[in-house]
């Protein structure tokens, strides 16, 4: 089976330190406060098409097709990362992964392992013993 992937593009948000500053009579007082939240991965296996996007969705890539001698399927975001999203200004916080042939059919049914993350990209390897019997992502 063949896979694709597609990512979100939002544009990063910039933050900058809030500072509140009080004085008293005798003693000024200046106190910093800043809020650092961390990123948020989700990993998917499954097709969604009303994932949440706060951005844009890239366009589906799918530059890689198993074959016979070159059986798992990669699609992964440090090859085409500079092509998915048009600027430094924006961060990936979702992925979509889909087969190219059945769109609807979840991820989550296929008989392949496919793992489909922000950070990476879609991955779907044959395990070694399956190789003899000649599967194929």
């Amino acid at each position: 089976l063949d896979y694709q992937i597609r990512f979100c593009c939002e544009h990063a948000a910039t933050t900058s330190p809030s500072t509140t500053s009080t004085t008293t009579p005798t003693i000024p007082e200046t106190s910093t406060t800043t809020t650092k939240v961390p990123p948020t991965t989700t990993s998917t296996s499954s097709y969604t098409a009303d994932r949440k996007c706060n951005g844009f969705w890239s366009e589906w890539y799918n530059d890689h097709t198993p074959s016979r001698y070159s059986p798992g399927d990669t699609e992964l975001l440090e090859s085409i990362r500079q092509d998915v999203c048009p600027s430094i200004y924006y961060t990936i916080n979702e992925v979509e992964c889909q087969f190219v042939d059945f769109p609807k059919w979840p991820i989550s049914e296929s008989p392949d392992n496919v793992t489909c993350d922000p950070d990476v990209g879609l991955v779907c390897r044959v395990p070694v013993e399956s190789m003899e019997e000649v599967n194929i992502c």
